[in-house]
């Protein structure tokens, strides 16, 4: 680990096995929201998660850890010989440990959608959206990621929570077209801008009050124009950094 410090603030350089080690940390540390005392400290563990998020494929894939840590140890480049094995085992240990929850998360088990509360349902939408964003897929099921999600009337467009996202509190409301008999539920990934709304002094839908300036996101049927998720939000940017737009 190197360290620079620069007149805009401190840069940090890891290593391929101090990135395995750090996210590891982080996100474990981060599932768990009781942990912070104040909202700053956890904008800034969310905003570095994300960040290592976006290299730790490479980072897995790379010379070093591809078939696991030793090659790269063995030599004592980093450690003496009578280290390397513990220290071996510990790194593949945590490598084992985030490609599991990769795999977890790219196989995002379905909630039922008549039981789960609107935050649960918006959570839902939200982690199938980024992680496809994530795995490079250029679209998503939908109807994957619910159990008994209803089939009748022109959908549901009171689907409204606050959420925790990358450290910060917002509101975000979700439209889902679920048309009577449609079962293309088929997302493409890539949204288009839905136009800024002004809602005043405020709108109450359910026990949200909307008010201000929202923005929102559309995604249509892949390979098609038909819209099927419409999320809004009082904090556009934010919510497009969670999804990695």
């Amino acid at each position: 680990m190197k360290s620079r410090t620069e007149n805009t603030g401190i840069e940090i350089s890891l290593s391929n096995e101090e990135v395995l080690v750090l996210f590891d940390w982080i996100a474990r540390f981060n599932e768990n929201e009781n942990t912070f005392q104040d909202q700053s400290e956890e904008k800034v563990l969310f905003d570095l998660e994300s960040i290592l998020e976006e290299r730790i494929s490479e980072t897995l894939a790379s010379a070093g850890l591809a078939g696991g840590v030793t090659s790269k140890l063995s030599g004592g480049e980093f450690w003496d010989g009578a280290r390397n094995g513990l220290i071996s085992a510990s790194l593949n240990h945590v490598a084992h440990g985030i490609r599991q929850r990769i795999e977890q998360q790219k196989e995002l088990k379905p909630i039922d959608f008549k039981e789960s509360s609107d935050k649960e349902k918006i959570g839902q939408v939200l982690k199938g959206i980024r992680q496809a964003r994530l795995n490079g897929d250029a679209s998503l099921d939908i109807g994957k990621l619910f159990k008994n999600l209803p089939t009748w009337g022109e959908g549901h467009n009171k689907i409204i929570s606050e959420m925790n996202l990358n450290g910060e509190t917002l509101s975000v409301h979700l439209e889902l077209a679920t048309f009577r008999g449609n079962k293309n539920l088929v997302i493409d990934v890539s949204p288009s801008a839905y136009p800024e709304a002004n809602f005043g002094s405020g709108v109450l839908v359910k026990n949200i009050v909307k008010s201000g300036y929202w923005g929102g996101l559309e995604f249509s049927r892949y390979n098609g124009n038909l819209r099927i998720v419409r999320l809004m939000t009082n904090n556009q940017s934010s919510l497009n950094k969670y999804l990695k737009l």
